[in-house]
């Protein structure tokens, strides 16, 4: 093998070796950027998501408190004659949203709590307990009987609020009634997130984020706790907040950029590596065909010079002898 024949091919394997070292290079900046991304990103939706949760809840407590009726009122008028004035006051405001399918009144009476549904006109009409509300009832029904001052609740992720509602300044600090407030899931998930999402995650033309209440399915990007309005700790939200990327998790989205790269450069150097080779074989027929070529025209030149050589002596031979 030939000096030049070793040069070239000493360069084509720099070249490889060069394109290949900068192909794993390309992975660890691509990696070290997605770090920088991925950490710049979760820290948006640390800071993000908690004040979507927050305004969350503050439109459903700015909401909830409008249809509870004063306690003084309702000992003054009944409990019926106050639920129809503060329900027509919450019609009449231009702001009130859909948020809850049914609004209720749990009462006493006697020893027990009845139910019943307020419509849109204030007329109140007995109700049934769900079934599925029977943790919710036995738990109104035990705090009623100790007397004690109930919390707000919400026995797992059923939709319903409640509210006590007390007669201020009375000489026993008693519950005059409940008012329940079913929550519209479907309009809080289809209306009122995606306006918040878009607010305070999605700001440009393009929807980048899904935000799913007590969503069980797939690992979310950030979790965030609603129904927590005192906000005291943020752990003591009643649902569950999550915020899902469209496109999939972020981690796997950049580690499958990553891999495409580096198969692309991959791919990219192995054409680079045929076609060095590829040129080197069309580079060394092309010299040995200019060879051939170059010794096919000195042959035919000597061959002619040959006789015309001993044709030329002859004849001047020939005229020297004359």
């Amino acid at each position: 093998m030939s000096r030049q024949v070793i040069l070239e091919w000493s360069l084509a394997g720099v070249m490889v070796l060069l394109c290949a070292g900068m192909t794993a290079l390309q992975y660890r900046w691509t990696g070290d950027l997605a770090k920088a991304e991925t950490a710049r990103i979760a820290a948006t939706l640390a800071q993000q998501v908690p004040r979507l949760a927050t305004e969350f809840d503050s439109i459903l407590e700015t909401n909830a408190e409008a249809l509870q009726p004063e306690g003084d009122l309702v000992a003054a008028q009944g409990w019926q004659a106050a639920c129809a004035a503060t329900l027509h006051r919450w019609n009449q405001n231009p702001k009130a949203r859909p948020l809850f399918r049914r609004v209720l009144a749990v009462v006493p009476k006697d020893d027990d709590l009845e139910l019943f549904e307020l419509g849109l006109s204030g007329n109140a009409r007995p109700a049934v307990w769900p079934g599925e509300w029977s943790a919710l009832h036995a738990n109104l029904l035990t705090m009623y009987r100790r007397q004690g001052f109930p919390r707000r609740m919400i026995e797992g992720v059923t939709p319903v609020l409640e509210f006590p509602i007390f007669q201020e300044g009375g000489k026993e600090h008693r519950e005059l009634l409940w008012i329940l407030l079913e929550l519209d899931t479907s309009y809080l998930q289809n209306q009122l997130l995606p306006a918040l999402t878009k607010q305070y995650l999605n700001p440009g033309p393009d929807a980048e984020y899904d935000v799913r209440l007590n969503a069980t399915a797939g690992q979310p990007d950030a979790n965030a706790t609603v129904l927590n309005f005192e906000r005291r700790n943020e752990s003591e939200g009643r649902w569950n907040m999550s915020v899902y990327r469209r496109g999939g998790s972020l981690d796997r989205a950049i580690a499958a950029a990553r891999w495409r790269n580096f198969a692309a450069s991959g791919f990219l150097i192995i054409l680079m590596g045929l076609a060095g080779f590829a040129l080197l074989h069309y580079t060394r027929s092309s010299r040995r065909l200019a060879e051939m070529q170059f010794q096919f025209v000195a042959g035919v030149s000597h061959e002619f010079r040959t006789p015309l050589t001993v044709i030329r002596g002859a004849a001047i031979t020939y005229c020297t002898a004359w």
